[in-house]
């Protein structure tokens, strides 16, 4: 196979730095000044508080009654500390200003970014790997995720930082093996799906530790890994054991429907790009062929591919693009490496995957480019739980609302942060609102969520019920307890 040619070193990084720029310049004029009502970003900001205040066990216990007294828990006990702790600055200096605190996700995008363009140039330090970094960057829903306040792109980027050291270390020591398993804590900090990453530890050193039965290398692993894994545990609550009750919702038929949305899913990375569909099966043939390149971080690569997709098949409740966001730039390394197989056996049709790239890059970058703008004339809107109607709602419950009452609405975490209340649950039929006080409607969601304002009338509670309170977009009522 012939050997790429090699461009200038400074060229290649004055590139990186420039792509890594611009796309932190998109993604920030493409942030909203509100939120989705998806309401784990409330979860996130509610540890953020609870940390700042110094009480995270009534954070946890609050938690856990919101959880068993939903229909469907809305999120675990607590989600790992490491993206709350993440949020404090942001947090403590503008509060809860989603402007701000999704600006922090832009640090860790351009970490990740930085991270994928050194394994790219590990393995072709010519222009293209320029090329192929950029063909990421640009990429609408790529810039999208940086406009929610949740770990995803927190996790990417540590995750990139562990795809990084297993490419440029073929072999390990003690002291290296110190650094993985603080990585891999740090990952697992973040998202407990990170202890996936002990599978690419596994594949590509652990032979070599059998082999030379060098267990001070495991030991250090290990170790390294455990220690700030125990003392955060005894420190702060945990709420990983929560995750299973999702489980209940799981099904044979759930594993199969999943299947076939998770492989397909990937391709919603080129969301508005022309022939999405093609463009990603390229990507796929392309990736198969960088594995005849027969690197074995490249093996070690696959197999961390393969358990995080098995880990979001497995799990019942479907997810967007952000679940396989971290397998992303595998497949842009791989596929990279499909291109450089290409055209050392085929050297046309490699070029011509180049050019392709530069063109989907180009009208990638075009597509953004017009989203941002667009998004800056529309003054950042966005409607959710920060839009005026919103704001109303929860300045009423802030100000009548007792610390008895139990209120009911379709997302209670954003309920408990926006309104400053503690007890909040989730209910959609009548049998669900034993104990509420106060049931909050969002007149724009279905009744799969909720219960509608019919359906609330139709319940025998609503005999002993006033409406309080009305927008063009909620209802209250207030429940009187005979």
């Amino acid at each position: 196979m012939t050997r790429p040619v090699q461009t200038n070193k400074l060229i290649v990084w004055l590139g990186v730095m420039s792509i890594i720029l611009i796309s932190l310049i998109l993604a920030f004029l493409l942030l909203k000044r509100g939120h989705v009502w998806g309401d784990d970003f409330a979860g996130y900001l509610l540890q953020t508080e609870a940390l700042l205040q110094g009480n995270p066990y009534d954070l946890w216990l609050q938690n856990k009654w919101m959880n068993e007294r939903s229909v469907i828990a809305p999120g675990p006990d607590a989600y790992p500390w490491g993206y709350p702790m993440l949020l404090l600055p942001a947090y403590i200096f503008w509060g809860i200003h989603p402007l701000a605190l999704k600006s922090v996700n832009l640090l860790f995008y351009a970490a990740a970014l930085f991270f994928m363009a050194l394994i790219l140039y590990h393995y072709d330090r010519s222009f293209r790997s320029i090329v192929w970094l950029a063909s990421f960057a640009f990429l609408p829903a790529i810039l999208d995720q940086s406009d929610y306040i949740n770990s995803d792109l927190a996790f990417l980027a540590v995750t990139m930082v562990c795809l990084w050291l297993v490419s440029v270390w073929p072999t390990i020591d003690p002291g290296k093996a110190i650094i993985f398993g603080v990585v891999i804590f740090s990952t697992t900090f973040i998202r407990t799906t990170g202890v996936v990453l002990w599978v690419l530890f596994i594949n590509q050193y652990m032979s070599e530790v059998y082999l030379q039965k060098n267990w001070k290398v495991f030991i250090a692993a290990v170790g390294s890994f455990l220690l700030p894994f125990l003392v955060q545990s005894v420190i702060l609550p945990q709420g990983n054991s929560s995750y299973f009750t999702h489980f209940k919702l799981f099904t044979a038929q759930n594993l199969y429907q999943n299947l076939l949305y998770y492989l397909s899913l990937p391709g919603f990375a080129f969301s508005q790009i022309p022939a999405q569909s093609v463009v990603y099966l390229s990507f796929l043939v392309l990736a198969a062929f960088g594995w005849k390149e027969r690197r074995r971080t490249f093996d070690s690569y696959l197999f961390f591919v393969f358990f995080m997709l098995a880990g979001t098949i497995l799990w019942p409740e479907r997810q967007g693009l952000r679940f396989v966001l971290p397998i992303l730039p595998v497949l842009w390394v791989m596929a990279a490496a499909g291109q450089r197989v290409l055209e050392g056996n085929r050297w046309a049709v490699g070029k011509a995957v180049t050019w392709v790239m530069a063109l989907v890059t180009l009208y990638a970058l075009y597509i953004s480019s017009s989203n941002a703008v667009n998004n800056i004339r529309n003054q950042r809107s966005i409607n959710g739980p920060f839009d005026m109607y919103s704001a109303e709602m929860f300045e009423y419950i802030k100000a009548n609302a007792t610390p008895q009452d139990a209120i009911v609405f379709f997302k209670p975490r954003a309920m408990r942060l926006m309104a400053d209340v503690s007890h909040a649950f989730a209910a959609r039929d009548c049998d669900s609102l034993a104990g509420a006080s106060l049931v909050v409607i969002n007149l724009k969601q279905d009744s799969e969520l909720q219960l509608t304002p019919d359906g609330f009338k139709a319940c025998s509670v609503s005999l002993h019920s006033d409406q309080v309170f009305e927008n063009r977009r909620f209802q209250i009522y207030r429940i009187h307890r005979q």
